[in-house]
């Protein structure tokens, strides 16, 4: 998927109620998965998608409802 379909897919999950917590939604980007640069770009490129839209707020898991 490209970062517009991350998005996408990442919204479908959040207006349809199919997350953990209501509009709440963890994206993991582990060192593995995005060890390959091409990778690691569009992960960058998500994150700047997210950040643009205004519509988010990104954080940190320690501060996911619920964390202690």
């Amino acid at each position: 998927l490209n970062d517009s379909g991350m998005l996408a897919k990442m919204e479908k999950c959040l207006d349809s109620n199919k997350t953990k917590l209501p509009k709440h939604i963890v994206i993991l980007g582990h060192d593995q998965q995005f060890a390959d640069e091409a990778d690691f770009r569009q992960l960058e490129k998500f994150i700047t998608a997210l950040r643009r839209s205004g519509k988010y707020r990104l954080a940190t898991m320690n501060e996911y409802p619920g964390i202690e």
